[in-house]
């Protein structure tokens, strides 16, 4: 996992779509975590951790949101 979150703070927008819809919920919840538990240091580096947290979670919860929306409704095809 800490080879694929690597990868995902590298380039977001390319190695989110590699990633099975499980691993996207898990580093959504990953990334929603990082984003919320550092609000009580105001370190600069702490401040650049959460936007750039805040960024990929907002990357991936687009990539589930086209993944949702592409799904074939079965209720039409019978």
């Amino acid at each position: 996992m800490e080879y694929l979150l690597r990868k995902i703070y590298l380039n977001p927008k390319y190695y989110l779509k590699n990633l099975t819809t499980f691993q996207l919920h898990y580093f959504y919840d990953y990334f929603q975590y990082e984003s919320s538990s550092i609000i009580d240091n105001t370190a600069p580096e702490c401040v650049y951790d959460k936007q750039v947290a805040i960024k990929i979670s907002k990357h991936i919860r687009k990539e589930l949101r086209a993944r949702v929306d592409y799904k074939p409704c079965y209720k039409h095809i019978h």
